[in-house]
């Protein structure tokens, strides 16, 4: 048997891939086979319903099966290969064979079949089908047979269909056809040979721009089908219903997309052979891309609610220089009523939507898109007078205007609107000559024209601005006030003084008279120097009149205190006098405190402090000063601290009192110090001097500063022969009693200190050269101990 092998993609898809994502479990199901293709990789799932009980001569049933229809072309033999993907004994597939003339309600019995179950049978493999070698026409079941059958010996136009049926195990198969008979070819799709698509492309036409269109499918029949006879096609969305032949679109002329893009399956089928092939083409909606009108905005100048607008002004902006392109105006999406490009709203103040039909004169596409026709109101506006001062001594009505002042009332405090000036209808409805705010009236009263524009909108009316000149006189008044503190020149003023601030007027101040007729800079402060103040004073927003407040800032009186004594306490009759020192006494008045005392010169007798108030008798400034009186008092000397007996002996001065004070070392002239510690002191009687540092006076006082000479040599030669405690006092310490020991203890001598001292003898005989040793016993209750050394 000869193989004819089919090109055509999708036979191998339906009987390999997809085939069971519908049945061919019964008969009237069966797969057409066609081309002599060999299958590969099928799977059965399940049995549809048994149509094998009774009508075959194997035993056994439907289990999983796949029912195969063949239609045979030219006479030969039959045969195929069925080979289990999985090569094991265990998995056992049947098959049965009926014709050459069954139909689905006339099967018949069949006239090959094998049931043979491999493993049973002893078989090398799990292998069947019918092929030219074996003799017998049915084997099975179980042990019985060797997997294949006789082959068949077929004419043309013969029909048979073989029942594969999967008895036991799990795996997919392939069918390889053997033998020299051939089978139908499927119907060939025409445009595959030739290199044209089955691709359909439509505008998105209309408003929605929804991607959708309307298509007619049947444009791709006669290309698909070409010259091929007894061919039929029909549409599906799905692969599935292509291949199994159902759910064919019913309009296929008229068929709108449900996707975009969109995958629709075209079946060709020989209506004789029942052979098919599916292909698949694209649907796509490509959008008519054209750029958007926009919202035509007019002013509404005569406020009557109705606006003539251009709607062609969208056209270049939608033809965006593309020569194809024509541009419609409608009422509503589609093109019934076509309107003109010179076009009124239909109600008064009322908003359109218009709609433009864009299209395109070569593709046929076309779109509508909207855009509003919007009327725009102008500004509500009302006459306005402006009333401003004259500041001349003699008002001649004319003077400077800040128009701006005027913009809170013309624009009814929007801050939307904004306004222009002129000084005519001519010119503000030409846009020219418009004026600055500050403007110099010509006559009074003089009229300009209000141009008001809505900043939004830039719609505008025109109104008029009246200029009024009051021409009452100048006023001037002067306010005095003193220096502060700081003394600069600056000071603070109550504006309110000048008397201009009037129950229903308002009064604004300035530094300069072009500021107070523009109002502009307005003072913000209340400290001046010398100077003069504009005073512009206003009835509602009509100046009364603009005066002057000279302002002087007088100077505070200009003073020292000279106050160069000391309060001594121990000299109370003596005061310390404090002075005003000023340039013209006679021109102020003084003011003592705490003793109140009127005179530039005062004597005190008490430390403190002591204030002046000084008064201008011109200008009644009053300034005041301090200044402290300072005591201070003699030194009263208190017993000082002595460290005597030592190598170095020392004085510390202890004193009390409100002086600062220095201290001397028996010399009252000094040199003075400012320590109150002296060291290195010799033995003896001492004077301390304490003087005060502000001239209050000098304390003195003695002290005793007591010595034990480390040794003496008493051999006659008049220089230390003899040995005493140095620095008693004969008067105040002739009670004190020194005892001199040996080193053995032994009472030596007790001597005065008011006396020689001890000549180191004992009764009488000299005493050999050694250290001895003392004890005082002072009066006053203190005592000490030493040694020294007799030398000899």
């Amino acid at each position: 048997m000869s193989f004819h092998t089919s090109l055509y993609y999708l036979i191998l898809l339906l009987l390999v891939s997809v085939q069971f994502a519908y049945s061919q479990n019964d008969c009237t199901d069966a797969l057409v086979a066609c081309g002599n293709t060999s299958y590969n990789n099928l799977s059965i799932t399940g049995a549809g319903v048994n149509e094998l009980s009774g009508i075959n001569t194997c035993s056994g049933g439907e289990n999983n099966t796949l029912w195969i229809k063949v239609n045979i072309k030219t006479p030969g033999t039959l045969g195929f290969t069925l080979t289990p993907e999985r090569a094991n004994l265990n998995i056992d597939f049947d098959f049965y064979v009926f014709g050459p003339d069954a139909t689905c309600g006339n099967l018949g019995s069949s006239i090959r079949c094998s049931t043979t179950n491999p493993s049973d049978a002893n078989s090398t493999s799990n292998i069947t089908g019918m092929n030219g070698t074996e003799t017998d026409t049915s084997e099975g079941p179980g042990p019985d047979g060797n997997n294949f059958v006789q082959w068949l010996d077929v004419l043309a136009d013969e029909t048979y269909y073989i029942v594969i049926d999967r008895f036991v195990g799990e795996t997919n198969f392939s069918i390889e056809w053997t033998g020299t008979a051939t089978f139908n070819q499927p119907p060939s799709f025409s445009n595959t040979t030739t290199g044209t698509t089955l691709n359909l492309e439509s505008c998105d036409n209309g408003v929605l721009g929804d991607n959708k269109a309307t298509f007619n499918l049947t444009a791709n029949e006669s290309l698909a089908i070409g010259t091929q006879a007894n061919i039929i096609a029909t549409f599906h969305t799905s692969e599935n219903d292509a291949i199994t032949g159902q759910g064919a679109i019913p309009n296929p002329n008229n068929y709108e997309n449900t996707a975009n893009p969109q995958t629709i399956y075209i079946r060709l089928e020989n209506t004789i052979t029942e052979c098919f092939s599916t292909s698949e083409f694209t649907l796509k909606v490509t959008p008519f891309l054209t750029p958007d009108p926009v919202n035509i905005a007019e002013c509404d100048l005569d406020n009557d609610g109705f606006v003539t607008f251009n709607l062609a002004a969208n056209n270049t902006g939608l033809i965006n220089g593309n020569s194809d392109i024509v541009v419609s105006y409608h009422p509503s999406a589609n093109d019934a009523v076509v309107l003109p490009a010179s076009y009124t709203n239909q109600a008064a103040f009322t908003n359109e939507t218009i709609w433009a039909k864009i299209r395109n004169t070569v593709t046929g596409c076309y779109t509508y898109k909207p855009f509003d026709i919007i009327i725009k109101k102008i500004p509500n506006t009302t006459p306005v007078t402006l009333t401003q001062c004259d500041f001349e001594l003699f008002p001649d009505g004319l003077t400077t205007f800040n128009l701006a002042e005027a913009n809170a009332a013309l624009t009814a405090g929007d801050a939307n609107l904004s306004t222009q000036f002129f000084r005519n209808p001519t010119d503000a409805q030409n846009g020219s000559g418009a004026l600055s705010n500050d403007f110099d009236n010509t006559s009074n009263p003089q009229v300009l024209t209000v141009k008001v524009t809505d900043n939004t909108t830039q719609c505008y009316s025109f109104t008029q601005l009246t200029l009024n000149v009051n021409t009452n006189p100048t006023i001037t008044k002067t306010l005095e006030v003193c220096d502060d503190a700081i003394e600069d020149g600056v000071a603070v003023f109550n504006l309110a003084d000048a008397g201009f601030e009037t129950p229903g007027n308002t009064v604004t101040y300035y530094l300069a008279s072009d500021d107070a007729l523009l109002e502009q800079n307005q003072i913000t402060t209340s400290q001046f120097s010398n100077r003069a103040i504009y005073a512009r004073i206003e009835n509602g927003n009509n100046c009364v009149g603009i005066n002057i407040i000279n302002l002087t800032v007088n100077p505070l009186p200009q003073f020292t205190l000279e106050n160069k004594d000391i309060l001594c306490l121990n000299r109370p009759t003596i005061p310390a006098r404090v002075t005003t020192v000023i340039g013209n006494p006679s021109a102020y008045s003084f003011l003592w405190t705490p003793n109140g005392e009127t005179t530039a010169t005062i004597d005190a007798f008490a430390p403190g402090t002591y204030s002046v108030t000084v008064t201008d008798l011109a200008s009644h400034c009053t300034k005041t000063l301090s200044t402290e009186v300072i005591a201070s008092d003699i030194a009263t000397i208190l017993p000082a601290t002595i460290i005597d007996l030592e190598d170095n002996n020392s004085i510390t001065v202890n004193t009390s009192g409100i002086g600062d004070y220095q201290y001397s070392l028996d010399d009252a002239n000094g040199p003075f110090q400012d320590s109150n510690v002296f060291s290195n002191v010799a033995a003896g009687i001492h004077i301390i001097y304490v003087r005060d540092t502000k001239g209050c006076g000098t304390s003195e006082k003695q002290v005793n500063v007591l010595g034990a000479p480390q040794f003496f040599t008493p051999n006659g030669d008049g220089i230390h022969d003899f040995w005493n405690i140095k620095g008693l006092n004969a008067a105040s310490d002739a009670k004190t009693v020194i005892f001199i020991f040996n080193r053995y203890g032994k009472l030596l001598k007790q001597i005065s200190p008011t006396g020689k001292g001890w000549d180191g003898t004992f009764g009488g005989t000299a005493l050999p050269a050694d250290d001895y040793w003392y004890t005082i016993q002072f009066e006053n209750g203190r005592s000490a101990k030493g040694n020294f050394t007799l030398k000899r």
